[in-house]
């Protein structure tokens, strides 16, 4: 039996193609309204159907972390990682997976994810001027993809928040049933 994608409030979605990312970046806060950056986060998500062993994948592009021995995530899953789990905790009320040193650029950069054989699983360059949203630079809400099963690495694909950020849970974007940019 075959997975080819995965179920998100009882509704099939299919992957973007067959050689999609198993893990993708799928929110940025990258400036947050509060401009104190230990209320910065990033969310990974899981398209697959099967729970993904993250030990030895690393965040090498923007910000850097490397997850420990037994980090998994699981199918379908979301998680979340920032530079402060307590702070994390405390402002979104989410557990995160891991805490990474740096920060992300509040006028953009590209964030990598690498497995334990330093093979890019996925890359977002992301901006603070159009065709990118503009209001997550500073104005309150984080930068979310739309969809899933969207190329992250195109900036229609992304949107803002509209509830501020959503993070450990499917984009708000994605359930309002905003169009999907694909391509």
């Amino acid at each position: 039996l075959a997975i080819i994608g995965f179920f998100i409030f009882g509704s099939f979605l299919p992957r973007a193609s067959a050689d999609a990312p198993s893990i993708i970046i799928n929110e940025i806060m990258y400036h947050p309204h509060s401009e104190v950056d230990a209320d910065e986060f990033l969310e990974i998500h899981n398209t697959t159907g099967s729970t993904i062993d993250l030990t030895g994948w690393c965040f090498t592009a923007g910000i850097n972390l490397c997850f420990t021995n037994g980090t998994t995530i699981g199918a379908g899953a979301y998680a979340v990682i920032s530079p402060n789990a307590t702070q994390t905790l405390t402002t979104y009320e989410v557990t995160t997976i891991g805490t990474y040193t740096g920060k992300l650029d509040n006028g953009g950069e590209t964030v990598t994810l690498r497995d334990a054989s330093s093979s890019i699983i996925n890359s977002v360059t992301y901006d603070d001027v159009p065709p990118w949203p503009t209001t997550p630079d500073g104005s309150g809400p984080s930068l979310a993809l739309k969809n899933p099963a969207a190329d992250n690495t195109v900036a229609t694909s992304w949107g803002a928040c509209p509830c501020g950020a959503s993070p450990g849970v499917v984009n708000v974007l994605f359930t309002a049933g905003l169009p999907d940019i694909l391509n």
